[in-house]
């Protein structure tokens, strides 16, 4: 017996890829590697930043332990932080000519790599009940507020405490 062909072929498979699977493959690949790639930048930018601000909270930190220092080291009124002029920038000054080494203050701004740092002294107002206010009261003789600025680039950071008297 013999069969019939019919008319109706099959089409037949193809082993291979269309042009559209690999087009479509490619932007999916490409698409990923741009996804992880700005993921990448990302991280190292913020790693960067968080890098920086380390550091420069760190450098508030050792001008406020220097401060103290200060303090500890000089008399209040005499030679010490109720002698510095309030309200502008200074920065610290170690003098190695003596044992164990001194440490003064100069008007201005400190340069340390890439950071600015100022240290900047103010009057502390206190009230009739002897709490610290803003604006108003009487000057406390025996306190100061100290601020540190750090600035770098386009960024800055502040740290606040008050120091007193204490002797």
């Amino acid at each position: 017996m013999q069969q019939k062909l019919s008319g109706n072929k099959q089409p037949q498979k193809s082993n291979g890829f269309s042009i559209i699977e690999v087009l479509v493959v490619s932007f999916i690949i490409i698409f990923v590697l741009t996804a992880i790639l700005t993921l990448a930048v990302l991280s190292l930018r913020i790693s960067i930043l968080v890098k920086e601000t380390n550091q420069a909270n760190f450098l508030a930190q050792e001008a406020i332990e220097i401060t103290r220092n200060f303090r500890d080291g000089t008399k209040w009124n005499e030679d010490g932080l109720n002698t510095l002029t309030t309200g502008i920038s200074h920065y610290p000054l170690k003098d190695n000519s003596t044992t164990p080494p001194n440490r003064t203050f100069l008007e201005g701004e400190e340069t340390i790599g890439q950071f600015n740092r100022q240290i900047i002294f103010e009057d502390v107002l206190r009230d009739n009940n002897h709490n610290i206010v803003e604006e108003g009261g009487s000057i406390d003789l025996d306190a100061k507020k100290l601020r540190i600025i750090v600035s770098w680039k386009e960024r800055e950071i502040m740290v606040s405490t008050y120091l007193t008297n204490w002797q």
